[in-house]
């Protein structure tokens, strides 16, 4: 039924997750909403790309956060906090 009807962006979370961040590229997030909307592209393929940009987002996160952390600990060393 996806693929004759297409699907509704309007209400689909794994689109509004990549409209509101996690797909920078406009021509690509448009070419998306082309294709899960024409039927092309169904439900469970658009999940599959939500989830690999969310664990790239996690992996670089919890990579800033690790080099945090050792700034903060060189901050309160120093700061006697």
């Amino acid at each position: 039924e996806h693929r004759k009807l297409g699907g509704n962006t309007a209400v689909d979370v794994s689109f509004q997750m990549l409209l509101y961040g996690l797909e920078q590229d406009d021509k690509k997030l448009q070419k998306i909403h082309d294709d899960y909307t024409s039927g092309k592209l169904l439900s469970g393929e658009l999940k599959q790309i939500v989830v690999e940009k969310m664990s790239h987002f996690l992996k670089e996160h919890q990579e800033k956060r690790k080099k945090a952390e050792k700034v903060v600990d060189e901050f309160v060393i120093k700061n006697k906090l």
